[in-house]
């Protein structure tokens, strides 16, 4: 079965569909929600709501975008209410020193350049986000930020100099 056709097609029961859906997208819902919210347990729980969210609609997706790009939207969306949320911003979400990785099991230039990404507005960490971390394609970010496939493009190259700005005030990386 493709995604899309699990949808809005009737051959499997909503069960099915579920099941299909979650298999299917779970690790890229699940990677889009540690990106947005710095944290697995709260990264989880919006990935189950997530699904909870298209379950609930399932009868509403209308095939004009991918499936993918379609719970892409209500992923980006939940983080998004959890960042807002009252109960978000009146808990502390510091890593302990306990939970930290050992040495050598991470990557410091990726986890610099994640944490530069992230100090980037929304509307740029989400196409650096979308584009580099979940390989789509110009046009499903549009479809799933609302917006033309050359907007994309050209927030794509504002946020790719935005980032290149703040590494080389570091001295991170040279022009």
């Amino acid at each position: 079965y493709e995604i899309a056709s699990c949808l809005v097609g009737s051959e499997m029961c909503i069960r099915d569909r579920l099941i299909f859906l979650v298999e299917s997208c779970q690790r890229s819902i699940y990677k889009t929600c540690c990106f947005y919210l710095n944290d697995h347990a709260l990264a989880e729980d919006a990935m189950q709501e997530t699904f909870l969210k298209a379950y609930r609609r399932l009868d509403q997706f209308k095939n004009h975008s991918s499936a993918k790009t379609w719970l892409m939207r209500i992923a980006i969306n939940t983080c998004k209410d959890i960042l807002k949320s009252a109960w978000y911003r009146h808990t502390d979400h510091r890593t302990s020193f306990d939970a930290l990785p050992e040495q050598g099991t991470w990557d410091q230039e990726a986890d610099t350049l994640y944490q530069r990404i992230c100090t980037l507005p929304f509307r740029e960490r989400d196409i650096i986000l979308l584009y580099y971390y979940q390989d789509m394609t110009l046009e499903e970010i549009g479809k799933v930020l609302r917006v033309t496939p050359s907007c994309v493009s050209r927030k794509l190259k504002r946020a790719r100099s935005l980032l290149r700005e703040i590494l080389e005030k570091e001295g991170i990386c040279h022009a």
